[in-house]
């Protein structure tokens, strides 16, 4: 939804409204629009339109992803997606705990028992925001599975090493565009103190768009995953 800021300007308070997206190279452009509110008592000054230039947009998407983590938030289905990722491949592993092929053939995919060992595997990771990367290297797993990406894929997946990965892609891309990683984590990973070895850039990264965590997820996915072929073309228009 739609996020708000709040500037106090001595008995006048300006309610400003937040884009969702997040420019890592050029913080000048960023011009949220305000609509003033006068909360002053009996004030006789007169409203007028004003505009805040660069607002400081830093940390947002981490927030969210904190916030998602520490509620246990997933997508819609989610659950049940897994059951059919589950049938794609030998099963599905999260710091040492894993979910089995076999239960695709124990219980059903709307089954609660079912969803219960999927939270289980979430919640073994004590991590609220690196703990909701998991969760979207996963629904990257899922999206090969619904479009085809490749018939199977493979065996045990280890979902941590998919986020690892795709943070090492973006770290080497943050590199190649002299980006702010460059003063934290290019030199030294994890130097930033992110959650699990993580940039906090990359956790500050909204999930779409070319430098969006999904689309390095999916790159780290094609690397990562042995069936995935690295030449030729894919009939996919998410890969």
């Amino acid at each position: 939804g739609q996020e708000y800021g709040i500037h106090e300007s001595g008995s006048k308070c300006s309610i400003y409204t937040l884009s969702t997206s997040i420019s890592r190279n050029y913080p000048g452009t960023r011009q949220p629009s305000v609509i003033p509110v006068d909360v002053g008592m009996g004030s006789s000054g007169q409203s007028s339109v004003s505009e805040e230039e660069g607002e400081d947009r830093t940390g947002i998407w981490r927030r969210r992803r904190l916030l998602d983590g520490s509620l246990n938030r997933v997508p819609p289905g989610f659950y049940n997606k897994i059951w059919s990722l589950l049938d794609k491949c030998q099963g599905l592993s999260v710091q040492g705990r894993w979910l089995s092929q076999s239960l695709t053939q124990e219980m059903t995919s709307g089954e609660m028992k079912f969803h219960l060992e999927c939270e289980a595997l979430l919640t073994s990771v004590t991590l609220p925001d690196y703990r909701q990367l998991v969760v979207e290297g996963i629904l990257v797993l899922i999206l090969i599975v619904e479009y085809n990406v490749v018939n199977y894929l493979g065996g045990v997946i280890k979902v941590e090493s998919l986020v690892d990965k795709a943070n090492q892609i973006f770290l080497d891309d943050q590199k190649k565009i002299n980006g702010d990683a460059l003063h934290c984590c290019l030199d030294k990973p994890g130097a930033c103190g992110g959650s699990g070895g993580i940039c906090c850039l990359f956790y500050d990264s909204a999930p779409s768009g070319t430098y969006g965590t999904i689309s390095y997820l999916v790159r780290a996915a094609c690397r990562v995953i042995e069936t995935i072929p690295d030449e030729g073309e894919m009939d996919c228009n998410v890969m």
